[in-house]
């Protein structure tokens, strides 16, 4: 999730030219501040629901990923790329709502757990966001990549759509994403005060493009690339598949299975576009506005639904794929000491499956 310095709130009475990090203090011309209070209704009312999203997010976060999780670890499941790309999605997702998140939580019990004494804490805490909210992004449409190469090329499904290159994609986007945000390691200094209390600023030569260029670079590369790619590609990948229902009209259940693995990997796509979209547009142009306490109030909002694109995959998933349903439900059978053949839970296509009916059509 490339949360750029702009994802976050501008503090409760700023200029426009001023971002915040809720929870971890506030910048204000570069340097941020410990102390905020907010002065209207408005503004305390986007406080608090910034707050409410925190533990809301955190919670399901923590819940649903690590099912998710579990899930994509089973053995039914974790033989196919798809299930890597899933699992390597729930981890990222997690961490990016931590780093996001538990910010906020911590600044509302203590301001002394939000000071901001050392390097690490200025600018550690922004490259951990940045970098783990660009892996979850990325890894979206590599899954979506994964998804066309299996329908839309299935003479070369079985060579490209493995679990060891998966993991290597995985491995890749993971180590670009670092790279892409090490720079973030540099981009501040900390000043403290005689009572010990630390101050976070832009190193000045970096200041201009902090608050009026990075936020471009973070909308076009967090949002823009990979929503436009995904939506092109699922666009490709369901008319594939409208053709393989037609040609495969005789076999109800090859075509139930594979519209439910579709529907499961398109709400996660849809999801991921209506969330993120609004909260980057709205951050990439908040330097050019005035900030009112509105526009406050719906900064807060949007960027409380923005997490909730790293939170609710597991309730996706649940609703929409057909054998991730029977697999949780077979493990929560389990541990109730009821079996589940796992026959049972396999009863719908993989990658493999969608492919060698893809391949029956050329």
């Amino acid at each position: 999730m490339e949360l750029s310095m702009d994802f976050f709130p501008t503090p409760v009475g700023h200029s426009r030219d001023e971002i915040s990090s809720p929870g971890w203090g506030d910048v204000e011309n570069g340097t941020m501040s410990a102390v905020l209070e907010p002065p209207d209704p408005i503004r305390a009312s986007a406080d608090r629901i910034r707050l409410v999203f925190a533990f809301l997010t955190v919670l399901l976060a923590t819940v649903g990923n690590s099912l998710s999780l579990a899930v994509m670890c089973h053995r039914t499941m974790r033989g196919t790329s798809a299930a890597t790309y899933l699992a390597a999605i729930a981890a990222a997702d997690t961490f990016a709502v931590y780093f996001g998140q538990l910010p906020v939580i911590a600044k509302h019990f203590s301001d002394d757990i939000a000071n901001l004494a050392t390097q690490w804490q200025c600018s550690g805490r922004y490259f951990c966001l940045y970098t783990t909210g660009d892996v979850a992004v990325w890894l979206v449409l590599a899954l979506t990549v994964d998804r066309f190469v299996a329908v839309r090329l299935p003479h070369r499904a079985k060579q490209l759509c493995t679990v060891t290159r998966a993991s290597v994609v995985c491995l890749l986007l993971t180590i670009l994403a670092t790279l892409k945000n090490v720079s973030i390691l540099f981009a501040y200094t900390v000043d403290t005060d005689a009572g010990g209390r630390g101050t976070c600023s832009f190193l000045p030569a970096l200041k201009h493009y902090m608050i009026f260029v990075r936020p471009w670079v973070a909308f076009t590369l967090y949002t823009l690339i990979p929503i436009s790619s995904v939506f092109v590609l699922n666009l490709l990948i369901i008319q594939r598949l409208i053709s393989v229902h037609r040609a495969t009209k005789g076999s109800r259940s090859s075509n139930f299975a594979q519209s439910s693995l579709t529907a499961m990997f398109l709400s996660v796509s849809i999801v991921f576009v209506v969330l993120l979209t609004p909260a980057m547009l709205n951050h990439a142009t908040r330097a050019y506005r005035e900030e009112t306490s509105l526009s406050y109030l719906i900064t807060a909002i949007l960027d409380s639904c923005s997490y909730l694109n790293h939170s609710v995959n597991f309730f996706l998933y649940c609703l929409t794929g057909r054998r991730f349903r029977a697999v949780f439900v077979a493990m929560v059978s389990g541990c109730c000491g009821r079996h589940v053949p796992e026959e049972k839970m396999s009863r719908t296509t993989t990658n493999a499956d969608v492919a060698h009916s893809a391949t029956n059509l050329s």
